[in-house]
């Protein structure tokens, strides 16, 4: 039936973001569930034996599009001795898809190296269907810890940028018309949805969780001098601006 069906069945894409997906290994969504689980049962054992984190998730998508700073950050996570450039290089060179196609993995080569490519969707959906697919995955994954990296490979376009350049904007340009989008932020380089701000499943409404940020200016540890601190505020938030009016008027 394809992969997008026909007369046959629902096709392969159908399948996949079924909520049973009947394929023949399963559903890759179940399968991140429970893996996320395991990581979560290991991170607690380490906390609880070894008084730290000692659990890395290393993300195939992230290896392929930067693999000497992955290098940098297993290297780091094992706590060895820090890599110059020259070795990082040559250890990403050995351990590269090139590589390892070329039979560095051996005999079983020609059968476990496909194409070793990432963001080959895009040749394959369109954005319509793609947004079949990120339901799916917010549906099932939105809460799953492992897969909020997975996010900053699947955006079809930048989430929060601009409608318009800021050049063509005038006095009547109003960004509070501009259609809603995903808040997200930046953590190891990837750029993945903001948990800050959870949505509640009942009330279908934003829940602001207390806040991280509890000092006080002036304070021991928080002195009251000028250009020591630096605010990134929204011009369209009354509670953003009264932070930076506060900022002014203090003279900080």
């Amino acid at each position: 039936d394809g992969w997008l069906g026909n007369e046959h069945g629902p096709g392969s894409f159908n399948r996949f973001i079924d909520d049973k997906c009947p394929n023949a290994f399963g559903s890759c969504f179940d399968w991140t569930v429970e893996q996320d689980k395991v990581v979560k049962f290991l991170q607690e054992q380490a906390a609880r034996v070894l008084k730290k984190e000692r659990v890395l998730v290393v993300y195939y998508e992230a290896l392929k599009a930067d693999l000497p700073a992955q290098i940098g950050r297993i290297n780091t996570f094992l706590e060895l001795p820090t890599l110059t450039d020259a070795k990082r290089m040559a250890i990403a060179e050995a351990c590269g898809f090139s590589a390892m196609k070329g039979g560095s993995a051996g005999r079983m080569t020609s059968v476990i190296m496909r194409k070793g490519s990432i963001g080959d969707w895009r040749n394959h959906l369109n954005k319509e269907l793609w947004e079949k697919f990120d339901d799916a995955f917010a549906q099932k994954l939105g809460n799953v810890d492992i897969a909020g990296p997975l996010r900053h490979f699947q955006w079809w376009e930048m989430p929060g940028m601009p409608v318009e350049s800021r050049e063509h904007w005038t006095l009547d340009t109003d960004p509070r018309t501009w259609p809603a989008f995903e808040r997200v932020s930046l953590e190891e380089g990837l750029l993945i949805p903001d948990k800050l701000i959870a949505r509640s499943e009942t009330e279908k409404e934003y829940k602001r969780p207390p806040s991280e940020y509890r000092g006080q200016i002036p304070s021991a540890k928080y002195a009251a001098e000028a250009g020591r601190y630096h605010l990134f505020v929204s011009g369209i938030c009354p509670w953003a601006s009264s932070t930076a009016t506060a900022r002014h008027l203090l003279g900080l």
